[in-house]
């Protein structure tokens, strides 16, 4: 995969880390590169798909199986988070929390009432497949005051983005 920046980071630091698990995970700032503006964590995505898989991609067509099956793995048995934004129609898979999914989207130009956290569990099916509850779904001036989706239509539009560019609840590859 091409980098998607001029891969002049060192002059950006990298987002502190407090506890010797967060040290071992990628890195998801909110810096860009100061000579070519591409956002720093979608260069570092893009590079490390070369030197290492990270455990957050942004996918904005379906999900190759076997990346999702080793996602799913990465931190969960069963199920993986994710975020999705509404507008763009884009996903970021993967992370030990939907914070993390949200910090790249927003990194990557999302607004941050277009995102929703949702956990995806491959293998039960169209109907038991999607959990539409994050601690990033609390949002009381949007009329959201639980972890769970209450908004139907928001529910079905994120139904929608997760057969689209996740999958349909089918078996893990």
């Amino acid at each position: 995969m091409k980098d998607l920046g001029c891969g002049d980071y060192g002059a950006i630091p990298p987002r502190p880390r407090t506890t010797p698990t967060e040290q071992l995970r990628p890195a998801a700032g909110t810096s860009r590169c100061p000579r070519c503006r591409v956002v720093v964590a979608k260069s570092w995505y893009a590079r490390a798909m070369t030197e290492g898989a990270p455990d957050i991609i942004v996918v904005t067509s379906r999900i190759d199986p076997n990346e999702l099956a080793r996602l799913t793995l990465t931190f969960f048995e069963d199920m993986v988070k994710y975020v999705v934004d509404l507008e763009r129609g884009v996903a970021a898979v993967g992370g030990e929390l939907h914070a993390d999914a949200e910090e790249v989207l927003l990194a990557d130009g999302s607004l941050q009432a277009d995102l929703w956290g949702a956990n995806y569990y491959p293998g039960r099916g169209v109907d038991g497949c999607i959990e539409y509850t994050s601690l990033i779904n609390i949002r009381p001036a949007q009329g959201n005051r639980r972890m769970l989706v209450e908004d139907t239509d928001v529910r079905r539009r994120i139904r929608e983005l997760t057969f689209a560019l996740i999958g349909e609840g089918e078996p893990p590859s």
